[in-house]
């Protein structure tokens, strides 16, 4: 639930009744309280509700401040907020800011992404995290986990989102980062090397707060709980070069850091049930803080220098046994067949909605790839970064009569609402440069070329066809799937058939 302490020192519940619990060594329960910039909500996150609660505030609330109710609301006393859109939705909401218009922002820590609302209330993420480096194990990275967030807004006109990315399990020391996004899918790393950074906050003055929660014992299971070192959270300041102040160590795991009007900070204590309040007195002759807004991202250190590049370069290939065109032996001529691959790779017509390519998610412009963190498949409009989900999608003539029962009928077609608006492809597209040379294709090795005799896959059908050529058995795959080609017209339906269908389609 979400408690209320009041100005006279009281607290009491406000709002109870959610589901909480402890899984896998971590709370789960409601980790998410925010309130409306013009003070008319109260907005509650609960992990594994699917959208945000949203308490409303009557005017004399909103002047004069809550008090105690006589007894906690409830869930049938809320109203909903950014509630699923299709399958997209939220998991585990953290932490929320409002952009200028007062539109919530949330960080999913499941999610490992960023949502807005939208403007009929639902959910859709710009912007989702990559993995993180893990300094112990740098062939195994970790999740990102974003936490807290902080809006921006920078004189020139631009907005960004600070995030802390808490790093996942098994939380190596110093995996962590703050992070700067924008809603243009950017991101651009501020600081590295931290312990778990839960939230970031901003004073009324301008000075920025980090939170970091624990340092975590190496080796130790993450699903205990048991790893968390105890008076190892820590408070700092961020100054104007983006390196760190510490202001208060030995925190029992720290969740959040509230800025008060007049100066202080209170500090919430997951596991202790505390609640902090840090006052501060201004030296004599301080100087004000600087606006985060100018800030520039840090520069990295010197680049090592060669006197002889060519020497070591081929030191590198030696040491590593490097040979040139290791593939060329494996180079297509240029046939009718390897033109009609060509021709095949550029053109959408293999996508259930004639909308989507294999060069969509690997163009020559993006060096075979898309240069995102997760890909815009089927329901998707332009290229790269640019990429954006369409409003309508306008289907193939294969699709069956249930599929067109919403359908808008125009000169290009029938078109329905986007069903993949907010749905990314959930893994990211890698560059096909080369790819002819490895066994394995795909993150999962569904398609296994390694042994001797026919390439081996999860489908007895593409099984039975007897082929040796990973990289050709990779391409059966993609129009099959929903969101990255099948799309409205033919997502859902067997393989197979997807297949047969597009082969009757040429």
């Amino acid at each position: 639930g979400v408690s209320l302490l009041t100005p006279d020192g009281q607290i009491g519940r406000l709002i109870s009744g959610f589901p909480s619990t402890r899984d896998a060594g971590d709370l789960a329960g409601v980790p998410l309280v925010a309130l409306a910039p013009d003070n008319s909500r109260i907005y509650v996150g609960n992990f594994g509700a699917g959208h945000l609660w949203v308490l409303p505030l009557t005017p004399e609330q909103q002047k004069n401040g809550l008090t105690l109710p006589a007894a906690p609301f409830t869930a049938d006393d809320l109203d909903v907020a950014m509630e699923r859109l299709n399958n997209v939705m939220l998991v585990n909401p953290f932490d929320m800011t409002f952009d200028p218009q007062g539109v919530p922002v949330v960080t999913d820590a499941s999610g490992n992404g960023v949502a807005k609302e939208t403007p009929d209330g639902k959910t859709r993420f710009f912007h989702r995290f990559a993995e993180l480096p893990n300094p112990d194990k740098p062939w195994d990275p970790i999740e990102a986990v974003p936490t807290g967030i902080l809006r921006v807004d920078n004189p020139d006109g631009s907005r960004e989102y600070l995030v802390t990315l808490t790093g996942g399990c098994p939380y190596p020391e110093g995996a962590g980062q703050l992070v700067a996004v924008d809603e243009q899918r950017h991101q651009r790393t501020l600081i590295e090397g931290l312990n778990m950074p839960i939230d970031v906050a901003r004073s009324l003055d301008g000075t920025l707060w980090l939170l970091e929660f624990a340092r975590f014992t190496k080796d130790a299971s993450c699903f205990t709980g048991e790893g968390y070192q105890p008076k190892t959270g820590r408070l700092s300041r961020i100054l104007p070069d983006w390196t760190l102040e510490p202001v208060l160590t030995e925190l029992n795991y720290p969740g959040a850091v509230l800025p008060a009007r007049d100066g202080s900070l209170y500090i919430s204590e997951v596991l202790t049930g505390r609640i902090l309040r840090v006052t501060f007195g201004k030296e004599e002759g301080a100087a004000e803080p600087e606006d985060i807004s100018l800030r520039p991202t840090p520069t990295p250190g010197p680049a090592p220098s060669f006197t002889d590049l060519d020497a070591a370069l081929a030191e590198v290939l030696a040491r590593q046994g490097l040979q040139p065109h290791p593939g060329v032996k494996r180079r297509e001529a240029d046939t009718p067949l390897a033109r009609l691959g060509q021709a095949f790779f550029f053109d959408p017509i293999l996508s259930g909605d004639k909308n989507v390519s294999c060069a969509t998610c690997h163009h020559p412009r993006f060096a075979m790839a898309d240069a995102r963190v997760l890909p815009i498949g089927a329901g998707g409009d332009g290229l790269g970064p640019e990429r954006d989900f369409a409003e309508w999608v306008t289907l193939g003539p294969e699709a069956s009569a249930p599929r067109r029962l919403q359908a808008v009928r125009n000169d290009a077609g029938d078109r329905v609402p986007n069903p993949f608006a907010g749905q990314f492809v959930p893994r990211n597209s890698p560059t096909v440069i080369n790819a002819a040379l490895f066994p394995v294709q795909f993150w999962d090795g569904r398609v296994d070329g390694s042994a001797d005799g026919p390439v081996r896959t999860l489908e007895e059908e593409i099984n039975r066809l007897g082929m040796t050529d990973p990289l050709a058995v990779q391409a059966l795959f993609p129009p099959t799937s929903m969101h990255e080609m099948a799309g409205a017209t033919l997502g859902g339906l067997a393989p197979e058939t997807i297949r047969r269908t597009l082969l009757a389609r040429l």
